[in-house]
């Protein structure tokens, strides 16, 4: 039998940040979260934990006093206001293909949600729907690209096997050929009168303001996804935390913004795949991790859309297919390969067709479970 223990000191914390690489020791395609960034979004640091935004509450499984499992109970309080829910929501989630452990482990996320008044539990999240959300159910053979959900073929089936039923179905793309691709193609009549028009312009993301240009992108992302599925906008603070990482990494001519007189009207980030370097150092970069990740991030030739959003003002008058264009243009220019994209709702027919347009193919399938409590 499984026993459950609420993270509350330094060695179960530790448990709980390595018991997924131990669960996952041989398996290639598993890629571990980067062990200093999780640590980080799980900490007092993060704003979501801050302001009555939300909580959480870190549980770690052992048999015999192994750490053989882990999950995360948070309740993101932002959104369950903003849509009128009362959500405990749970992610994060590892375990052995053991139903014992599974039951263990989510009946400890929904007696702590119960408690605190929570009508459903829903998941899996991490940690908000803003980042992956849903258990991978198709596609296990292939590894996940930053930004990406994968989890054993097991859990899943674990999920419905514990009473929780599907609530929502999400899909991952990929565009194996770069190359195959012609920018200037997907370009007509409509772009092209866009790109002529010179209170038009279209430039990368200036390092030097790096702040106020990523403020502007979050003001405009937050403008566009607002009636998405759980969108709830991010906060200020809630950029600033993301901003100090993503300074460290990010290709400033993989950030793309199209202005009409000044003001951004259009954006596109996309950052190379950093899971492959993550798969060679382990999900460490202490002690020597750094230094292997500073080498090999400069010969990734994969990268991932991490979002494309436009002013919802000016929506379907041909913005979306400029960024798209200009993206493939300067993927093709820097050396890459391949492109993958983030979760995308079987619901959101508009975002699937213009993926498919691009000639890209379904590479994950997922699902987000609920559970009345």
């Amino acid at each position: 039998m499984a026993s459950i223990e609420r993270v509350a000191t330094g060695r179960q914390l530790r448990d709980f940040l390595d018991v997924a690489a131990r669960l996952h020791a041989d398996d290639p395609i598993y890629t571990p979260p980067l062990r200093e960034d999780l640590a980080r979004s799980l900490s007092d640091a993060n704003p979501l934990w801050q302001g009555g935004r939300g909580e959480r509450d870190l549980f770690v499984a052992y048999e015999g006093g192994r750490p053989v499992g882990r999950v995360v109970a948070h309740v993101h309080h932002a959104s369950n206001q903003r849509h009128g829910e009362a959500a405990g929501l749970f992610g994060y989630l590892e375990c052995p293909d053991d139903l014992e452990v599974a039951r263990a482990l989510l009946d400890a996320a929904a007696a702590r949600h119960a408690r605190a008044g929570c009508k459903e539990l829903r998941g899996p999240y991490e940690l908000t729907v803003s980042q992956c959300i849903g258990a991978v159910t198709a596609g296990f053979d292939e590894p996940a690209s930053f930004s990406q959900s994968w989890n054993a073929p097991h859990v899943p089936r674990l999920l419905g096997a514990l009473g929780l039923e599907v609530m929502s179905t999400m899909t991952t793309f990929r565009l194996d050929d770069v190359e195959a691709i012609d920018p200037e193609a997907l370009l007509g009549p409509k772009q092209r009168a866009w790109l002529a028009d010179p209170r038009a312009r279209v430039r990368s993301i200036d390092m030097a303001r790096f702040d106020e240009d990523l403020a502007a992108a979050i003001d405009l992302l937050n403008r566009a996804f607002v009636d998405n599925f759980g969108f709830v906008p991010l906060a200020p603070e809630e950029v600033a935390f993301m901003a100090a990482p993503m300074k460290r990494v990010v290709r400033p001519e993989l950030t793309i913004f199209m202005e009409l007189e000044g003001r951004p009207v259009g954006v596109g980030m996309m950052l190379p795949d950093f899971n492959v370097a993550f798969r060679r150092i382990g999900g460490r970069l202490w002690p020597l991790g750094w230094a292997q990740f500073l080498l090999g991030r400069g010969r990734l030739d994969g990268a991932v859309a991490q979002f494309i959003a436009t002013d919802p003002a000016l929506q379907n008058q041909g913005l979306m297919r400029i960024l798209v264009a200009e993206a493939v243009r300067r993927l093709r220019g820097a050396g890459f390969r391949t492109l993958d994209g983030t979760w995308i709702s079987d619901k959101n027919a508009p975002s699937r067709a213009q993926a498919l347009a691009m000639g890209m193919r379904e590479k994950h399938k997922l699902a987000l479970f609920r559970r009345a409590l």
